[in-house]
């Protein structure tokens, strides 16, 4: 029995000393250690990995538009480290790529395009450790192109001036202060949808044509985004006549935004365009409206305006058949709006002709009836009032509103030295006489009298004027400048002409015809004695010797 319990004794120690010799024990027993030794060989392999880590890595940058297509052409990265520029300029791929190997740290990178693209935020432009790969979107910039449009101001309580510059289709970087204007004169007809891409929501809106800019946005604006139809012929290739819409954008918060301007569809369906041809326009220049006699507004804030046509002349007269005739400011300014001629350099002057129901049927445009016309103007920029002309303002002034929501109509309007319109208070006016704001008539009383005689308007080039002289009344005229003229009178029985003190009568053909020619400014009198108004013709140029 004591034999067997000291050789269980002995297994137990062996086993022992063996345990103790993987844990601790004799590590030059290696008979008994294969696993241990492993262990060991593998932390030796892990501390080896990390001596041998690369310190370099590749950063890449790519440059993409607003639709996410890849920029290439044209396109150069810069990379700058602590403001340095290091790696050298490189030359984008096909993908819009450039790539570099570096030592890990933080670098900048500068984005250089041909075209004029740009980022928005620089302070975006980093790569880094963490993050080798940055992608970045440029946009188009704004051009130094602009014209003067005239804003009003509820501050100033007036229009003032301001220089817009244009922006095109796609998203442009646009700078704001305040409330900024930018024009967009569109190539192609469509349906085009403005928006803005800011981290702060701003005011943007359709603020009309550059010509008549609004205080108040003319398009519905829902979540920051607002649609524009614009049609075929509100575009031309040539630069005339094409749409130029105003676009505002203001914010108090921000310095600039991207304004995105997409075309979104094609036009709705088209009507048939015709261009309205005048068949009413005079053969000659009016007369009765020239020698600058004073002119007198009619007063459209007047419900009981009244006009009549006179068959036997082919005129309107103001009030009765025998008032004076009605004439239609053309290439001069309205108290309210700029000149019909004007417009029609920047805009389509037209109108939708519809049926009972109310369906399209045509779209008349009068541009070129209204530029005719303009041929046919007097110094003071008018025309005689013909019904063509009534119809085509009438269906104009419907279309664009002028006496709807977007009245023109404005109290103590007046214009600024450039013939701009500057605007006031909303009138009520009378839908049935609002058509007549750009008419006028001859007053009467500022024919020239011995004290106030009528001025000629100066001219280098050979003008052919009109006048009448009432029965029994006597006018007196004078240029400003030296002047080569010949006064002609045909019927002239009845007249008397007064020139340099001696007087003219008609000779045995009735007429009077007198060669003027003088160093100083001329001046002369017409006195009718007969019991009939006489028309007279004045074919005159100014000249300095």
């Amino acid at each position: 029995m004591k034999i067997k319990l000291i050789s269980l004794a002995c297994i137990l120690t062996a086993v022992l000393l063996a345990f103790c010799s993987c844990f601790g024990g004799d590590k030059t027993d290696t008979s008994t250690n294969t696993t241990c030794q492993t262990n060991t060989n593998t932390q030796t392999n892990t501390s080896t990995n990390t001596d041998t880590e690369p310190t370099e890595i590749t950063y890449t940058v790519r440059v993409v538009d607003f639709d996410g297509a890849p920029i290439s052409s044209g396109l150069f990265i810069q990379l700058y480290k602590d403001g340095t520029e290091v790696g050298g300029m490189k030359k984008a791929n096909s993908n819009g790529e450039v790539s570099y190997t570096l030592e890990k740290g933080e670098y900048t990178f500068e984005v250089i395009t041909a075209d004029g693209k740009s980022v928005l935020d620089a302070s975006k432009c980093v790569l880094t450790e963490k993050k080798p790969t940055n992608e970045v979107v440029v946009y188009d910039t704004v051009d130094d192109n602009s014209i003067t449009i005239y804003p009003y101001d509820e501050n100033l309580g007036e229009s003032y001036a301001y220089e817009a510059k244009f922006v095109t289709e796609g998203a442009t970087i646009v700078d704001i202060d305040k409330m900024s204007y930018y024009i967009f004169q569109p190539t192609r007809g469509g349906i085009y949808r403005f928006s803005y891409i800011s981290d702060v929501a701003l005011t943007i809106g359709y603020y009309g044509r550059a010509d008549y800019v609004l205080d108040y946005s003319i398009a519905d604006v829902v979540d920051g985004a607002f649609e524009v139809e614009v049609l075929n012929d509100s575009v031309s290739n040539d630069g005339g006549g094409t749409t130029r819409m105003t676009i505002g954008v203001k914010s108090l918060a921000v310095k600039n935004c991207i304004l995105v301007i997409e075309r979104i569809s094609d036009p709705k369906p088209e009507t048939p365009r015709v261009d309205y041809v005048g068949t009413e326009i005079p053969k000659e220049t009016c007369k009765y409206n020239y020698l600058n006699y004073g002119f007198i507004d009619l007063d459209v804030t007047n419900p009981n305006l009244t006009i009549v046509y006179n068959k036997n002349d082919g005129f309107y007269h103001y009030e009765t058949e025998d008032g004076p005739i009605v004439l239609v400011r053309i290439k001069s300014h309205s108290k309210y709006i700029a000149s019909f001629f004007e417009m029609c350099e920047t805009t389509n002057l037209f109108a939708i002709i519809k049926d009972d129901n109310g369906d399209p049927i045509r779209y008349e445009i009068y541009n070129s009836m209204i530029n005719s016309y303009a041929e046919k103007c007097d110094d003071a920029g008018v025309v005689p009032l013909t019904k063509e002309l009534e119809y085509a303002i009438k269906n104009i002034g419907e279309q664009q509103g002028w006496w709807g929501d977007n009245t023109i109509f404005k109290d103590g309007g007046s214009t600024d030295k450039d013939g701009n319109v500057i605007e006031g208070t909303p009138l009520e006016v009378n839908k049935d006489v609002a058509w007549m704001f750009a008419c006028c008539y001859v007053n009467e009383n500022a024919k020239g009298s011995q004290e106030n005689k009528i001025v000629i308007t100066d001219t280098a080039e050979k003008k052919e004027l009109y006048a009448k002289v009432d029965k029994g009344c006597e006018i007196f005229i004078k240029s400003s400048q030296q002047i080569k003229a010949t006064l002609t009178v045909e019927n002239a029985n009845g007249l008397v002409v007064t020139y340099n003190s001696q007087e003219y009568t008609a000779d045995e053909n009735g007429q009077i015809v007198i060669v003027m020619s003088s160093g100083t400014p001329i001046e002369f009198s017409i006195e009718n004695t007969s019991e009939e108004d006489k028309d007279i013709t004045f074919t005159y140029m100014t000249y300095l010797g």
